[in-house]
């Protein structure tokens, strides 16, 4: 069995299911946006709560991927500065996991 997990906009969301050892997960919703531009695993922990603490012992890992690195655009600032150039701002975009690759492992049984 594999865990369902989607994305949307910044979080990912896996769905809840049910393993021998842990009984019921509850689904969670987890905002990478703390993990930008990092390689991420996903745990379970004995407690059934899901951990990206790679620092602690885990019960079983469920996902795996790149979080991507934080995006930004310009734009014109309507202000001209005092060699006639348009002063542009720098703005960081929301993160956006549409084309991430999540590899998601099997759960135990």
């Amino acid at each position: 069995m594999i865990a369902l997990i989607t994305k949307s906009g910044s979080q990912i969301i896996i769905d809840s299911f049910t393993c021998a050892k842990l009984g019921t997960i509850k689904k969670a919703e987890i905002d990478m946006t703390p993990y930008t531009g990092k390689h991420v695993r996903v745990w379970l922990d004995l407690s059934g709560v899901y951990s990206l603490d790679p620092k602690s012992g885990h019960y079983w890992q469920i996902a795996e991927f790149d979080v991507p690195e934080k995006q930004y655009r310009e734009r014109d600032t309507g202000v001209i500065d005092n060699e006639g150039e348009a002063v542009m701002a720098r703005e960081a975009l929301p993160l956006d996991l549409s084309t991430t690759n999540i590899a998601v492992w099997e759960l135990p049984a």
